[in-house]
């Protein structure tokens, strides 16, 4: 079973010792409050400045490619966005190839989402050019059930054609390509280029995406997930405030 990492520090820093570590990380939820403002930001993009200087780092997160880069702003730290599907560093970046019929599904769901979405108030469509999102963490909790059948009876034929993948995220419904692609495999990619080489990762998320990443580096990483205990994690921290508490730690 998981165990509460700051309350393990001894054991991290024997884990780490002689070996060199590097950080992936969730953004919302994770590395700023979900729903954080321009003050949380601040505080994250200090503390990522920070742990750059000692450490190769990476944001792996569900937000689209060009507004974490804009949204992260440290140089040097690697952008993982759309859950991995794209990736940026300045020594090295990929697009994944999703295929055009799946690009081309999520081009007509877009637009039946956003007809549904009419007739829910507070939800919100984001369209990450390689997957679209429907959140609704600001809408009245007594409708989500429906808008979440309905969104799921909308994506019910590609689905079953198994073109597209309809996954949940934090508040929100997510659909992707179908395709052998996620935050874990992402991140592999990521641990064989020579910015993360021989590096010991560690990863800590929130999301039900990042269980996916727990899992790919299940055994040979430091997996840390956020809010409770998972079976794909090694260690859990409560809260995001301990998150911070403990890249304090690893900064110092």
């Amino acid at each position: 079973m998981a165990r509460h990492l700051l309350k393990n520090l001894e054991e991290i820093k024997k884990v780490l010792k002689g070996r060199r570590p590097s950080l992936f990380l969730d953004y919302d939820g994770t590395l700023i409050p979900a729903g954080g403002g321009p003050e949380d930001s601040g505080r994250a993009t200090a503390l990522l400045e920070k742990l750059s200087k000692k450490y190769p780092v990476a944001i792996v997160s569900g937000r689209r490619l060009s507004n974490l880069v804009r949204d992260v702003g440290v140089a040097g730290v690697a952008s993982a966005g759309t859950h991995g599907f794209e990736v940026f560093h300045e020594d090295f970046s990929m697009v994944f190839d999703t295929g055009k019929m799946a690009k081309a599904r999520l081009g007509i769901l877009k637009k039946k989402f956003e007809e549904i979405s009419a007739r829910y108030p507070w939800s919100q469509v984001e369209d990450k050019g390689l997957a679209i999102t429907v959140h609704y963490g600001w809408m009245d909790r007594t409708k989500i059930p429906a808008l979440r059948a309905d969104i799921k009876e909308a994506a019910r034929e590609p689905v079953s054609e198994g073109v597209i993948r309809l996954r949940n995220s934090k508040m929100a419904l997510e659909v992707q390509p179908a395709v052998d692609w996620d935050k874990g495999r992402a991140v592999l990619w990521m641990l064989d280029r020579p910015f993360f080489k021989c590096t010991l990762p560690i990863y800590i998320g929130d999301d039900q995406s990042d269980k996916y990443a727990c899992k790919a580096l299940k055994g040979r990483s430091i997996t840390v997930y956020v809010g409770c205990i998972v079976e794909e994690a090694c260690f859990y921290l409560k809260e995001q405030a301990e998150v911070l508490a403990f890249l304090d730690f690893l900064a110092a």
